[in-house]
Parts: C-alpha cells; sequence; structure tokens
C-alpha cells in the first residue's frame, strides 16, 4: 500500500466541503424548506446558512452524519452522502485541479494517470481523512483504503457505511481518468473490518 501519514499538525481537522455539501445535497434531495426541517430535526439549523471558509473539526461531520442516519434512516442518508461525495469532487476538480492537468490525466495511460491522481489524493488526505488515514494499492484491482474512517468509526452496521467517500474516489476517477470507472466499497469498518477499502472496478456496458 502507498500512504501519506496525516501530519500531527492537522489531526482532527478536515476541509469544510464535508458539511457544506452535505447541506446542499439535502437541499437537492428535500427542497430548501425540506433541508432547513431536517437540520432543525437535528438540533443543528445553524447549519442552513454555514458557509465555514476554514478548517472544521472533523467530529461535527461525524455528528452531522450520525444525526442524518437516526432521523433519515439508512438508505435515506445513503442517497444524501452520496450526493454529497460527488458534489465535493466536483467542487475540488473545479476549484482545485487547474484545468490542463485535466486533459493530462485523460491523455496519459490510465495506470500511469491514476497513480499520478491517487499520489495528489494522498498528499492531501488530512483535508478529507482527518485524524484518520488514506492508502491506496494499484493492482490488476485497484484499492483504495481509509483506516479509522469518520463515517464509520464508532457505528455498527451490516451494511458499508462510506457512501460521501466512495462517490467521491469515483468522482475524482471517472472523470479525470477513464468515465468507465466504478468505486465500490467492499469492506468497511462499520461492518467489523480493520478499514474502510474500496474496490475500482470498470463498468463495460
Amino acid at each position: 500500500m502507498n500512504a501519506i501519514d496525516t501530519p500531527a499538525v492537522h489531526s482532527g481537522r478536515i476541509g469544510p466541503n464535508a458539511i457544506i455539501q452535505t447541506v446542499q445535497a439535502l437541499r437537492e434531495l428535500y427542497g430548501a424548506a425540506g433541508a432547513a426541517e431536517v437540520l432543525a430535526r437535528i438540533g443543528k439549523p445553524e447549519l442552513r446558512d454555514a458557509r465555514p471558509a476554514s478548517m472544521i473539526d472533523e467530529r461535527d461531520f461525524a455528528e452531522l452524519y450520525h444525526d442524518l442516519l437516526q432521523t433519515l434512516g439508512r438508505a435515506a442518508t445513503d442517497r444524501v452522502m452520496a450526493r454529497a461525495g460527488a458534489l465535493t469532487s466536483q467542487y475540488v476538480m473545479r476549484r482545485r485541479i487547474p484545468r490542463p492537468v485535466h486533459w493530462l490525466l485523460r491523455a496519459l495511460p490510465r495506470r500511469l494517470g491514476m497513480r499520478l491522481l491517487l499520489d495528489a489524493i494522498s498528499r492531501h488526505a488530512w483535508t478529507f481523512a482527518g485524524s484518520g488515514r488514506f492508502s491506496y494499492q494499484i493492482g490488476r484491482a485497484p484499492v483504495l483504503a481509509l483506516d479509522n474512517c469518520l463515517t464509520a468509526r464508532d457505528l455498527a452496521a451490516d451494511a458499508p457505511a462510506c457512501a460521501f467517500y466512495q462517490a467521491a474516489f469515483q468522482g475524482f476517477l471517472a472523470t479525470l481518468i477513464d468515465r468507465r470507472l466504478r468505486v465500490e466499497e467492499v469492506r468497511c469498518l462499520a461492518c467489523g473490518a480493520a478499514r474502510c477499502e474500496f474496490r475500482v472496478i470498470e463498468v463495460t456496458r
């Protein structure tokens, strides 16, 4: 596995998009009034218009996820988090990755492009993993991994719980490497695994 350990100075802090895009996903799926109602029900009405400009405590995102699970249920929360993850990847690609880099990654041989992209994600992993740890392996079946994943820690589930990260990883890979690539969480800390693992597969049809 290739990995970049989360620097101690950044431990426990993540980028604000985790919350900003989760609230945006609620708006898209439930409308502005419905999103406001959900946030009020979970005791976080202030998030309706929150646009934090600096890093946030990772526990705020984990708590929001757990609150949504308790209020909306698993299936609905998965839809919200998947949309939030997709929105997050779109934001990063639009605002943080120069357009020429998009073209370069798509033009390179797929394995090389994927390695360059995942190396870049590793260098910035603390912005989404917080005190967790991101790693990856590129082989016949590429695998991405999160140790101590924010949406899986302190949770017991009978199915993988990391729709946010699955959708974000897929957004990057399908857009910047090959539109046929899909990401599927195959092991999850919440299900008793040692860590969360995401398999990268190619859809041919």
